[in-house]
C-alpha cells in the first residue's frame, strides 16, 4: 500500500479486513518521501475566478475542510488540530502512532505534476484493475504507461492550440 488515501479503496476488498497490516519501513540510506497533503490545493494560473478559487483553497486547508477530506480517507492530518478526526477514521489494522512516526521520519514534500488532476484517475483505474485481479500487474503497468502518454499528448495539444 502506498499511503492512507488508498485505505478506503482497499477496504472494499473483503480479504483486507482480515489480513491487512501496517508497518513503519526501516530507515535506510535512501530518502523517503510522502504525499501527505491537503490534496494538492492550488489555483491554476489561467483560472477565471481567482477570488472564488482562493475561497475554495482556504476552506480546503482549514480545519473544517481538512476534517472532511480526512473523513473520506483522502489524507492524513497535516494539522495537529485534525488528528482527533483522523483517529476516528482508522480501520482496526491501522495504528495512529505508525502514521505519525511515518510523517516524522519519512515525510518530505513530493511535487505534483501539473496534469495530476487528469492523471490520478488514470493511475487509480489501472492499479485497481490489477488489485481486483482483472489483469496482471505487468499488463496494468503497460496499459497505464500507454494511457498516461495519451493523456500527456492530449494536454500538449490543448496547450499548443
Amino acid at each position: 500500500m502506498r499511503s492512507r488515501d488508498q485505505v478506503p479503496g482497499y477496504l472494499k476488498l473483503e480479504w483486507m479486513k482480515d489480513h491487512a497490516a501496517m508497518a513503519l519501513p526501516p530507515r535506510g540510506t535512501a530518502p523517503r518521501r510522502s504525499r501527505t497533503t491537503t490534496r494538492a490545493a492550488a489555483i491554476p494560473p489561467a483560472v477565471r475566478n481567482r477570488d472564488a478559487s482562493w475561497e475554495v483553497v482556504k476552506f480546503m486547508t482549514s480545519k473544517e475542510g481538512l476534517e472532511i477530506t480526512i473523513a473520506g480517507g483522502y489524507t492524513q492530518p497535516v494539522r495537529k488540530s485534525t488528528e482527533p478526526a483522523f483517529q476516528k477514521t482508522l480501520a482496526p489494522f491501522e495504528d495512529f502512532q505508525t502514521y505519525m512516526d511515518s510523517q516524522k521520519y519519512y515525510a518530505e514534500g513530493v511535487p505534483y505534476h501539473a496534469q495530476w488532476i487528469e492523471l490520478e484517475p488514470v493511475v487509480k483505474e489501472h492499479i485497481q484493475r490489477a488489485v481486483r485481479g482483472e489483469t496482471t500487474v505487468d499488463q496494468a503497468l503497460k496499459d497505464l504507461q500507454t494511457a498516461m502518454e495519451l493523456t500527456f499528448k492530449k494536454a500538449a495539444e490543448t496547450f499548443n492550440t
